[in-house]
């Protein structure tokens, strides 16, 4: 864990004014006397007691109060992470458990070696009030006479006094009430009654006050009415039921006429659209029918199809032709069979062979009778692509011949089908335009009704300077409102005031009270008289038992009044806890002012007695080996020692080397106490130091901080900033930053310039 100073802020303390401080891990601020260095410290230790101070913590009344010029407002922020740099939420725990730690962290001025000139005691003995923060004997001594615990003095003689006068008055206070002991239920009867007496007349009172005031202000509520009425209904007049049942009828027929406008136009859109749809039609149906009447005169021009018909006849006449014929491979299979027949024969004098050679001569029929038949069906093939070529050209295309006869039939029979059509959307196109002619005659008529109705209702805005129906509906419905408001205002003001309407207001100011915060309840008056009739004969019953023996008993006592004594009974006890608590907290508290002091002396013993680190080992390092650190001895005192075992007197050394040592006690003792690392914030402790002394302590300061410690330290002398600064950045320390207070300029409302260097 590691706790950390993140942000310091004072205000109106000493010469501080707007003063803020984000210090880093070694932070030096410079200041001239009084710039406001000491109240830094100050500031800083009142704020690290009111932040951490423990709710059970005992309370040392009066040893730490404001005082003037330094009673401003101080705030700090303090932080503290795990050991794995994780953030830990709540006041670090230690700062709330050993308070000491408070002043062993914050050093103020001229502290590091306080000591009483002549004084025999050990200066060590002398700083552990500096190091508590109090000093226990002078808090001890006022604690223990505040309560009475002192063996002697006046403090205890008047502790003892008072209370066996306190004894005293209780017991004859309870003997005067246990005498009454037989009367104690007529006693309480009587104080009952005479309350319930009391609250009667007071209650009765104001009922009586409420009804007066209730009365006035309902007459005062009607007499408004009427006033206001009378002001206002004039501006309503011209607001009539005629003109709201006209304006409504109105309305009725104007959104009915406008519902069928709108009906009646989308009608009309509807039907410009079909009849536009239908002319579009027409006009494409009379193209097509004009273009396949071209196309049918120049086939029936050019006698196309009957041409078709006989060349489609022709090729299926040559088609069956053409599977009834032999083929002619067979023609030239019988020529080679032939051929080869002779050559054979010949060869083998075969005549029966050479015999053969006769089928040379029928294959040779075959071939001529074939070729002759293939002559007309190729003319007669040139006839078709001519014909067919001449069909393109007037706008029909085909295949073949009987594919030509189809397309052709099909456009003269297209002609005559197209022309049916386009008749029948003729005809269509017609009747079209005949209903859409209706719905805008209708359309037009509903315009005239719906413009004519706007007319009236612009007469009726005129009359009435409103431009809605809902504001005449609201006005007429207020001015009826009013009317009934009047009348029934004037009808109660006639039954509460037997008067003529011209005296009203003259009789209600006349009538004017206080209003006494309450209502009046039917009855309850009258309930009220009676029940206190009652009451007060019982009081008077009561009294003339009671009264002859508490006026002997309370005359014995000293008191008028048996309350007076009861309440006086109570404060004593009171008083006697109050005392005895005292007597307790004080215990308490001495207790625990014995408690710090041991524990810081038990933490300062043991970190004297370690001989290895601690307090010797910060001791020897900043006298530069001179001492080798402080020790008990047999008397209870202390003595530093050097290396030669030699021990001298504390008493004995210098002020610089005192404040060393002191700074080596504090920083030991702080380091063993917390158990891990802090803050320390102090004021030019090492001002008394030698030169060479002063580095040895500032590298004891920058070797604390790369332990994890934060340094602030506050000085009078600029050159502590560059030895901390050289140090620091020798050390390998990053986090250095130097400020510059501007001193009582503060105090004459000028804002703290505080400069920082990074």
């Amino acid at each position: 864990m590691t706790i950390r100073l993140h942000t310091l802020e004072i205000d109106r303390v000493g010469p501080l004014r707007g003063f803020r401080l984000e210090p880093t891990d070694v932070t030096v601020v410079e200041g001239d006397n009084e710039a406001g260095k000491s109240s830094i410290v100050v500031g800083l230790h009142r704020a690290l007691r009111e932040t951490f101070a423990r709710s059970n913590a005992p309370s040392f009344e009066g040893t730490r109060q404001r005082t003037p010029g330094f009673d401003g407002e101080v705030s700090i922020e303090i932080t503290h992470v795990d050991g794995d740099g994780a953030p830990l939420a709540g006041p670090p725990a230690l700062l709330c458990d050993v308070p000491l730690l408070w002043s062993l962290l914050v050093i103020p001025e001229g502290w590091a070696g306080s000591r009483t000139v002549g004084s025999s005691s050990d200066w060590l003995q002398e700083a552990i009030q500096h190091l508590t923060g109090f000093d226990p004997e002078p808090l001890e001594r006022s604690i223990r006479g505040q309560a009475g615990l002192t063996r002697t003095g006046r403090d205890a003689k008047e502790w003892s006094e008072r209370g066996l006068s306190i004894d005293g008055q209780i017991r004859a206070i309870e003997s005067f009430l246990e005498s009454l002991e037989h009367l104690g239920a007529q006693e309480a009867e009587l104080r009952a009654a005479r309350g319930r007496l009391q609250d009667l007349d007071a209650a009765a009172t104001e009922e009586r006050a409420a009804a007066e005031f209730d009365r006035f202000e309902r007459l005062r509520k009607q007499l408004d009415v009427v006033d206001t009425t009378e002001r206002t209904l004039p501006n309503f007049a011209r607001y009539t039921r005629d003109d709201l049942a006209r304006w409504r009828r109105l309305d009725g027929e104007r959104r009915e006429a406008q519902a069928g406008a709108t009906e009646a136009q989308s009608a009309v859109e509807t039907r410009e659209r079909e009849v536009t749809e239908a002319r579009t039609d027409v006009e494409r149906l009379r193209e097509e029918h004009r273009d396949a009447d071209d196309l049918a005169a120049r086939v029936a021009g050019a006698d196309l199809l009957d041409r078709a018909r006989r060349c489609r006849d022709r090729g299926r006449a040559d088609e069956d032709a053409e599977r009834s014929r032999w083929p002619r491979w067979l023609g030239w299979t019988l020529v080679a069979l032939g051929s080869a027949a002779v050559v054979i024969g010949l060869i083998l004098r075969q005549w029966a062979v050479v015999g053969l050679g006769a089928l040379t001569g029928a294959g040779v029929a075959l071939i001529v009778t074939d070729a002759r038949r293939a002559a007309p069906a190729s003319a007669r093939a040139r006839d078709a692509a001519r014909l067919l070529t001449e069909a393109r050209t007037v706008g029909v295309t085909a295949d073949d011949p009987g594919s030509l006869v189809t397309a052709l039939e099909q456009v003269t029979e297209g002609a005559a089908t197209r022309r049916a059509v386009l008749d029948g959307v003729r005809r269509e196109h017609a009747r079209r335009g005949e209903v859409h002619e209706e719905h805008a005659q209708r359309l037009r008529t509903l315009r005239e009704q719906v413009d004519a109705i706007d007319g009236e209702l612009a007469t009726l805005r005129d009359r009435t300077g409103l431009a809605t129906l809902a504001e005449l509906e609201k006005n007429v419905d207020e001015r009826e409102r009013l009317e009934h408001d009047k009348a029934r205002a004037e009808e109660e003001l006639r039954r509460m005031l037997d008067v003529g309407p011209n005296r009203w207001r003259e009789m209600i100011e006349g009538a004017r009270v206080r209003d006494p915060g309450r209502r009046p309840a039917p009855g309850r008056l009258r309930k009220f008289e009676r029940e206190r009739d009652d009451v007060r004969h019982q009081v008077q019953e009561l009294s003339a038992i009671t009264s002859r023996v508490i006026e002997r008993g309370l005359a014995t006592i000293g008191f008028d009044d048996q309350g007076d004594a009861r309440r006086r009974l109570e404060e004593l006890r009171n008083e006697q806890d109050q005392r005895r608590q005292r007597r307790q907290s004080a215990q308490l508290a001495l207790r625990a002012i014995r408690g710090a002091v041991d524990d810081l002396e038990a933490q300062l013993d043991h970190a004297l007695r370690d001989p290895r680190g601690g307090v010797n080992a910060i001791f020897s390092r900043i006298t530069n080996g001179d001492w080798h650190g402080v020790r008990p001895t047999e008397d209870g005192a202390f003595e530093a020692y050097g290396a030669d075992g030699i021990g001298f007197p504390i008493a004995a050394l210098s002020r610089g080397t005192a404040d060393q040592l002191y700074f080596a006690i504090r920083a030991g003792l702080a380091e063993r106490v917390l158990g891990a690392p802090a803050f320390f914030v102090w004021d030019d402790t090492f001002l008394t130091a030698d030169p060479s002394r002063r580095r040895l302590l500032v590298e004891a300061a920058v070797e604390l901080v790369r332990r994890g410690w934060q340094i602030i330290y506050l000085t009078v002398d600029p050159a502590f900033s560059g030895l901390f600064e050289s140090v620091a950045r020798t050390g390998g320390v990053r986090g250095f930053s130097r400020h510059r207070l501007e001193g009582r300029k503060q105090e004459q409302g000028h804002e703290a310039e505080i400069g920082g260097i990074r």
